[in-house]
């Protein structure tokens, strides 16, 4: 009777590393399988930059004003202390 537990044991615990063999190579697969889903490939060059204008000259004056913009933030400003 005891011979016979051990080989019901042994049978269980061989069942059991299967399931868990099994289980393990469905998670890997199932890993591998999405493992480069959220990769996305590009050029890496950059996009023209879009206006939204109505015309040709609302362009040009939108372009002045940027180009303006920029050379005012691009000056150097003197720090300016309280003396109140």
């Amino acid at each position: 009777m005891i011979e016979l537990q051990t080989s019901n044991t042994d049978r269980t615990a061989r069942a059991h590393k299967k399931e868990i063999q099994n289980y393990i190579a469905q998670a890997l697969a199932k890993e591998k399988g999405r493992g480069l889903k959220d990769v996305y490939i590009t050029d890496h060059q950059p996009r023209q930059k879009k206006y939204h204008t109505n015309n040709r000259a609302e362009d040009l004056a939108f372009y002045k004003y940027e180009q303006s913009l920029k050379e005012y933030n691009d000056e150097p400003v003197e720090a300016v202390a309280s003396t109140a």
